[in-house]
């Protein structure tokens, strides 16, 4: 089972985090951190930013389809985003490996985006698609 984690004091529809399974979840977890089961499928629509939550009814999680990335402009500026985001992550010295995080990093300051034929759904979907190891900024521990 995957799982969504959010803090306390917010719903599960105002998302902080994902994880995969109960190991990760437990990683996520700490200070008023609380989590809500999800499918595996809702996992990967969240984990390859094809969908997002926008919302809670009380029960369930109401998802929003993202928009996709129409230019290689968008997605320049998108893997920008990116890259500064784990950069800063990598700064942390959080006492376990994150070097998948630097792997993925390096990966990403080596993609032409002149090779991509857009639109594409998402940056993360893409990767999925042609079997690009990668993580979503939700996964950060």
């Amino acid at each position: 089972m995957a799982y969504v984690i959010y803090c306390e004091d917010r719903n599960p529809g105002q998302l902080s985090r994902i994880a995969a399974d109960a190991t990760e979840r437990d990683k996520h977890l700490h200070g008023t951190m609380q989590y809500h089961e999800i499918t595996e499928s809702e996992f990967n629509d969240l984990k390859n930013n094809v969908k997002n939550a926008s919302g809670w009814d009380g029960t369930n999680i109401i998802y929003k389809n993202t928009s996709p990335i129409n230019c290689a402009e968008g997605l320049e500026n998108y893997l920008t985003m990116l890259k500064k985001d784990i950069t800063r992550f990598l700064k942390k010295d959080y006492g376990y490996s994150t070097s998948h995080w630097q792997t993925y990093l390096d990966y990403l300051n080596t993609v032409d985006t002149s090779t991509i034929n857009f639109p594409i759904d998402s940056w993360e979907k893409y990767c999925s698609d042609n079997s690009i190891t990668f993580y979503s900024l939700l996964q950060k521990p």
